[in-house]
């Protein structure tokens, strides 16, 4: 999506190539217009791309953050497993336990914070 913007770019400069015939043969008034709707056509532009370029960079950011956490949480489940299997002592299973649940949890959390149901679901990523 952010590297066609470039290409739909160029798409103002011809605008603005069509609209000087039309701000150079013109009554004033008309020469007028037509510069304040080019004028106004690349401001809407430029706004509406520095939005969508702003979207972009956050969605790519998400991306990688939710990439770390994966890694992160698979490294917390392998050792939390190997804990598992190797303890004797009861309260440490039982630390354990509530320290996957708190894993669980912070998964959650993750998940209805960075990717609310109005965006992009986290599975497609």
């Amino acid at each position: 999506m952010c590297g066609s913007l470039g290409a739909r770019e160029e798409l103002l400069g011809e605008l603005q190539t069509a609209a000087l015939p039309l701000t150079s043969s013109g009554a004033p008034n008309v020469r007028q217009r037509v510069e304040d709707s080019v004028a106004e056509a690349v401001s809407a532009w430029q706004h509406t791309s520095g939005n969508v370029r702003s979207l972009c960079s956050r969605y790519q950011d998400a991306v990688q953050l939710w990439q770390r956490y994966l890694v992160a949480a698979d490294a917390l489940r392998k050792w939390t497993d190997l804990r598992l299997r190797d303890t004797t002592d009861h309260s440490d299973f039982e630390d354990l336990q509530k320290l996957a649940a708190l894993a669980k949890v912070s998964h959650d959390v993750f998940i209805i914070l960075y990717f609310p149901l109005s965006c992009i679901a986290p599975e497609t990523i």
